[in-house]
């Protein structure tokens, strides 16, 4: 029951600090991406707008403009991708501490040996140690007599 307990909290914990930091990527991701694209909007209007109305000289600054804000544009590709790449890393890592869960053990058929005061049996030898010992299932604990070898 122990390890259930500290599983659970710490299921609880980790699982709040996932999913608070997918909230804060989400968040992040969705910025970017509107700001990004009404502002290289905005700004491709207005350099249209300047270019027409200016001699040769200022319009080839406006071209290196242009050409920087190309690249500022590829920056922020840049970073939604990596956004969205700890994104996906940290759904596998809520999947991976699922998995691990001994709950989730326990569902799939695997059992927890434990000694009649509650604590956990993990070798043959302490178990060869004790005269009985509980055996936890998914749906409840049974107790069981040890044969000794």
């Amino acid at each position: 029951k122990d390890v259930q307990i500290l599983a659970g909290r710490c299921r609880e914990a980790i699982g709040s600090l996932v999913r608070a930091r997918q909230t804060r990527l989400v968040r992040l991701s969705d910025r970017i991406r509107l700001q990004s694209k009404g502002r290289l909007r905005d700004t491709r209007r207005r350099l249209n707008d300047v270019m027409t109305a200016i001699p040769p000289r200022a319009r080839q600054a406006l071209a290196h403009a242009r050409t920087n804000l190309h690249h500022s544009h590829d920056w922020v590709r840049q970073a939604r991708a990596f956004i969205q790449a700890w994104r996906s890393r940290t759904l596998v890592h809520a999947a991976r501490i699922g998995a691990s869960d001994p709950v989730n053990l326990l569902r799939r058929g695997f059992a927890i040996v434990r000694r009649e005061d509650g604590t956990v049996i993990t070798r043959a030898a302490i178990l060869d140690q004790v005269p009985s010992a509980v055996l936890q299932l998914q749906d409840g604990t049974r107790p069981i007599l040890v044969r000794h070898p």
